[in-house]
């Protein structure tokens, strides 16, 4: 143990004078400094006993992602107190429930993601069975040109308030989504596509992509679909009797 602690210490003080600037190492104190030849066996002894033992390498990559995944939620969950209003209250997003739900539940979503289409259902049924949800959606289109074609064109139906049936049209549609399919499911849920294309170039549509991504950044939420439920933050797809139970932690936290 002795043995293994100091080679470790070994390996730190290696790596951080080598992470030294050279004019910090020229001014470093005295005790910091290795002649050539102490470095060249310091670092013979590290490389050996690295060689023996790579499980300390896996450690401490290992705790470095730890690391960096506890901060990375931390900032995640600084960020839902910091962008509450347009969060939650952005009146660009569109709302699905009740508009005056006490528990209000954000999702982000891309119409060509599988996971995101097999949740729209049982979701849609919580709206209707709870009657006290408000669902807060945001379009996240990162899975190529037609997602952002599919998100442009859904924002746009709001002109026509027919977001909701054009939105579960896309959503429950059978068939791949390209622009076509897109423009025929508008037509089918009775959307002008000469306006609908006219519309989908309005800059506000632009602003709201672009104030999606920032929050979907600023949560670390990388992939679709990821929900805010109250404090939590849920990233991908997961079974309805836990997307209850954050439900109802959420209205605990609330009360």
């Amino acid at each position: 143990m002795i043995e293994r602690i100091s080679i470790r210490a070994a390996i730190l003080a290696v790596a951080c004078f080598a992470a030294l600037p050279a004019r910090a190492a020229e001014d470093a104190p005295a005790v910091a400094k290795i002649d050539p030849a102490q470095r060249q066996v310091i670092e013979e002894v590290v490389r050996d006993y690295i060689m023996k033992n790579p499980e300390i390498v896996i450690e401490a990559l290992e705790a470095m992602r730890d690391r960096d995944r506890i901060a990375k939620e931390a900032r995640a969950q600084e960020a839902i107190a910091s962008f509450r209003s347009e969060l939650f209250d952005n009146p660009d997003s569109p709302n699905l429930g009740n508009p005056d739900g006490s528990t209000v539940v954000v999702e982000f979503f891309d119409y060509r993601c599988g996971y995101c289409r097999r949740m729209v259902e049982p979701v849609m049924d919580i709206l209707k069975s709870d009657g006290e949800i408000r669902l807060v959606l945001k379009e996240f289109p990162i899975l190529g040109p037609e997602s952002v074609f599919a998100a442009r064109a859904s924002l746009a139906a709001r002109k026509q308030d027919l977001y909701l049936p054009f939105h579960l049209a896309m959503m429950t549609a059978e068939v791949g989504l390209g622009e076509e399919t897109i423009l025929a499911l508008a037509e089918s849920v009775g959307l002008d596509t000469d306006q609908l294309r006219a519309d989908m170039a309005d800059p506000a549509i632009d602003a709201e992509l672009a104030t999606n991504f920032k929050l979907a950044d600023a949560l670390a939420i990388e992939g679709t679909p990821g929900f805010v439920i109250g404090e939590d933050i849920v990233r991908g797809a997961i079974p309805m009797a836990k997307f209850r139970g954050y439900i109802e932690k959420a209205r605990a936290g609330a009360s």
